[in-house]
């Protein structure tokens, strides 16, 4: 095949026919040769096509000298230039070849054949120089992208080249190493190790591989290097190279797999539950050593048997089912629960979990996790019964159940107590959320529940207002949590229902502000302390009494107050604090200017609840003035009894006086009756009419006179008289009044209405005259009134038994009802009636003797009734 012929151009200005005849001559090679002769020309030829060389000519028309070999260098620096000059100047020639010019040749010197040489050893030396650029370029490129570090040294330990790859830590710890040492960027002990392995590797000229480990910011790194020597031209080292490959993640991944496999081992052998490793047909090859405590055998009586015989009979069938399951699918996670067969026949509830494993050989293996869940079986089965108790604890506890949704409240279940506290029924409820029911008096209540469990899971006892169905508020304490039920979260909120005892808080508040506002303004020194005797209330009295003024005493000591108080009353408070109580009704002591005083005291623990004491109630009356007046008074009492003994005496005179008085007065009476009554029979018919008239007169007067006289006698023995009690038939009593009232006037027709059953406690012959009297008064002054009427019964005034006698007689006027039980003290309009006015103060007397009382109510016109009481037998 015939050879492509050599393009040259030549730069010269001259006709060059010498050279390119010389050129022309030649045919190994055959050159084609092209001429131009300015620079200009050449530099745009150069710009359309390639040359295999080029030859210039330094003296050009347009262009003198090296540059203008220089410029055409530029121009094109892939093809070889030769420079023509007709100058001998040695320097220019040095020059033009240390600026890339591949020959420098003399007009004069030159002929075909070095003309040719010259020409082919251009050529040449550029494909040399091509090629070796190239393989610097291939060098550099291959080094620069390896994943791995690589460098030279030279034999001074000075890296020529560096190259970090991609490879961390050195790539971003050492990004360019080149001009430096390993002491420039390693500690001392890793650079001397560096140097010693350099050092083996120059020793020996041979290429070795080790493990050098870097310590780089301060954490250890691992590395597979490969060190050699790099030879120069006579076949002598001039350094060493290397390329490292880090294998610290490998490192790691080796002492992670050999703890892994410690920590497995250990897991496997210690472990607590039960495992098994199974081949392919179910035998047994390994196990742990809670399988032999657990069941009973030991090792060797396992391995090697089928797993189905641990397994009770029902549940073979089962187990391989799951087995072969495992098998078919090697990626999933089965899980079941079974019986296994202690070797003493006991049977143990388990919960196992299986997956296929390979071992090192890749032979499949199922390993199987079994954990004893006997108590966990047992202890459900407990709760299985005791959800019914669940059930109806949470039916019937006394606080407000209920289980919400988590999204949107809707409510799952209420129990009992919150449908009756509500009023709804259940269907009301049930599916409906609080919002729709307008439970919440208050929504912000609402958010700081769904706040507090946001924030904790969980609120506690956050007071709100819930409006039951029938609009009454009720204050609650709401507590909730989350709960979960299959696999959904819930809410459980249990309610209290604090409405009575916010009631009762308040009422207590009240009480105690009552309490303050009763001791700080307690007409006596009192005060209450706590069990550090500090004061808690104190009267205002107490402050006056002990001359405390305006002193702040909330939260001080007593004994702060009195650093001077005797022991003997701190002996007091303590047995008072340990739940006696003192008192002294007259502790008398002396002042220190001398004065004596009189205090009352009183102190008595107080209570917290009704076993623990919260202090003592401290009273303190200075009753100086009262003993002073007790001495007053003990002095007018002798004074007083004196008198009375003298008053008793007088009475008894006077009684004896009265007697005698009437006595004296009956006599001279009875014989005026008498003559008179006697005048009447033996001479009335001679007597005319005027004279038996003051006969008459004067026999009346007398026999009014005496009736006086006994009346007076009464009224005068019944200040006097002690009632001699015993039970007493009042009803039969004034029945037999009325009888002899009847008798007494059979042509008055009237109407006894008299009560069965009255019995009292009394003196017979006393109340006797008080029916006497009271009867007696009523037949009196209902004499015209031809519907007399008059009742006699009992009744109840203010929770006291009374008995009554009531008329339709003509009443009196209020204003004057205190005037009826004075003697002789007779009522206006009452004139007509006979009488001595001292009935009613007999009665007033008799009734006060028994320790009652009697009192009148009447209308004019409307008739009067008269109530007396007879105290209990004392």
């Amino acid at each position: 095949m015939e050879k492509s012929p050599v393009e040259i151009l030549i730069f010269e200005d001259s006709p060059a026919q010498s050279m390119v005849t010389m050129l022309a001559e030649s045919r190994k090679p055959v050159f084609s040769v092209q001429q131009v002769r300015t620079l200009a020309d050449g530099l745009s030829l150069l710009r359309s096509r390639n040359f295999d060389a080029i030859i210039v000519d330094l003296d050009l028309p347009d262009s003198q000298g090296l540059e203008t070999a220089l410029a055409v260098r530029d121009q094109t620096r892939q093809t070889p230039i030769i420079v023509i000059t007709g100058s001998d100047d040695e320097e220019a020639a040095l020059e033009a070849l240390q600026t890339d010019i591949h020959d420098y040749l003399n007009k004069v010197e030159v002929t075909g054949a070095l003309l040719k040489h010259s020409i082919r050893s251009a050529i040449q030396r550029q494909r040399d120089l091509q090629a070796q650029r190239m393989s610097e370029q291939r060098f550099y490129s291959f080094m620069n992208n390896l994943a791995a570090p690589a460098w030279i040294k030279d034999l001074d330990g000075r890296y020529v080249f560096w190259s970090a790859g991609n490879a961390p830590p050195l790539s971003s710890f050492f990004p360019d190493r080149t001009g430096k040492t390993d002491e420039d960027g390693f500690p001392q002990e890793t650079a001397r190790q560096l140097r010693e392995n350099d050092a083996r590797v120059l020793a020996t000229m041979t290429s070795q591989q080790m493990v050098e480990v870097m310590c780089v910011d301060g954490v250890e790194h691992h590395f597979i290097v490969n060190k050699f020597p790099i030879l120069g031209a006579e076949g002598k080292a001039t350094g060493v190279g290397g390329i490292a490959l880090n294998i610290t993640e490998g490192v790691r991944a080796t002492e992670a797999l050999r703890l892994s496999e410690a920590r497995f081992r250990a897991l496997h052998d210690e472990s607590p539950v039960m495992i098994f490793t199974l081949d392919a047909d179910g035998t047994i090859i390994s196990t742990n050593s809670a399988c032999t405590d657990q069941l009973g055998y030991r090792d060797y009586e396992l391995t090697g048997q089928s797993v189905l015989k641990i397994f009770h009979e029902e549940n073979r069938s089962a187990i391989v089912q799951q087995l072969e399951r495992c098998r078919q699918n090697p990626d999933q996670v089965y899980r079941w629960q079974s019986r296994k067969i202690r070797k003493d026949g006991e049977l143990l509830w388990v919960e196992e979990t299986a997956r296929v494993v390979y071992n090192l050989n890749g032979a499949l293996n199922v390993l199987v996790v079994c954990q004893d869940i006997t108590e966990r079986k047992r202890a459900e089965e407990a709760i299985l019964k005791s959800e019914k108790k669940f059930v109806t604890v949470f039916q019937k506890a006394p606080a407000l159940l209920a289980i919400t949704t988590l999204k949107h409240g809707i409510f799952i279940d209420v129990n009992e107590t919150m449908l009756q506290t509500l009023g709804y029924r259940r269907d009301q409820m049930i599916g409906r959320s609080a919002l729709e029911l307008n439970l919440w008096e208050d929504l912000s209540d609402r958010n700081a529940i769904l706040e507090a469990l946001e924030e904790t899971g969980s609120a506690n006892n956050i007071e709100v207002r819930i409006r039951g169905k029938d609009g009454q508020t009720h204050t609650c304490l709401f507590s909730a949590e989350y709960i979960g039920f299959n696999g959904d979260q819930y809410i459980l909120s249990l309610v209290e229902d604090i409405t009575a005892r916010k009631v009762m808080e308040e009422a207590l508040r009240q009480r105690e502000e009552t309490l303050r506002l009763f001791v700080e303004h307690s007409p006596v020194p009192i005060v209450m302390v706590d069990k550090d005797m500090k004061y808690v209330y104190a009267s205002r009295r107490w402050f006056k009494a002990f001359g405390l003024k305006d002193m702040d005493v909330r939260d001080r000591s007593h004994y702060d107050i009195f650093p001077d108080i005797p022991e003997r009353w701190k002996e007091v408070h303590r047995r008072c604090l340990a739940g006696a109580t003192e008192r002294n009704e007259a502790d008398h002591w002396e002042r220190d200017d001398g004065t004596s005083v009189w205090t009352h005291w009183e102190i008595t623990p107080w209570y917290k609840n009704s076993k623990e004491i919260g202090g003592l109630v401290i009273l303190a009356e200075d009753i100086t003035a009262r003993k002073q007046a007790e001495q007053e008074i003990v002095r007018l009492n002798a004074e007083v009894a004196a008198r009375a003994v003298e008053l008793e005496k007088a009475n008894l005179e006077l009684e004896a006086f009265n007697y005698t008085v009437a006595h004296d007065l009956r006599s001279p009476l009875n014989l005026i009756s008498g003559h008179c009554q006697i005048m009447m029979e033996a001479c009335g018919v001679t007597l005319d009419e005027e004279c038996r008239a003051y006969l008459q007169q004067t026999y009346d007067g007398a026999l009014r006179m005496n009736k006086l006289i006994s009346a007076l006698l009464d009224f005068s023995r019944m200040a006097h008289a002690e009632p001699h009690r015993e039970n007493l038939d009042l009803s039969a009593m004034a029945l037999a009044v009325a009888a002899e009232l009847r008798r007494s006037a059979p042509e008055r027709n009237v109407d006894f209405r008299i009560s069965e059953g009255v019995v009292l406690d009394g003196d017979r012959e006393l109340l006797r005259v008080v029916l006497d009297n009271l009867l007696g008064n009523a037949y009196k002054y209902t004499s015209k009134r031809d519907d007399a009427a008059i009742d006699f019964g009992a009744t109840e005034i203010d929770g006291e038994p009374a008995c009554f006698v009531r008329d339709n007689g003509p009443g009196f006027d209020m204003s004057d009802a205190g005037n009826l039980f004075i003697p002789f003290r007779r009522l206006t309009g009452t004139s007509e009636q006979r009488g001595f006015g001292i009935g009613l103060a007999t009665v007033d007397r008799i009734i006060r003797r028994h320790g009652g009382r009697i009192w009148a109510e009447g209308e004019p016109g409307k008739g009067a009734t008269f109530y007396f009481t007879v105290g209990a037998r004392g």
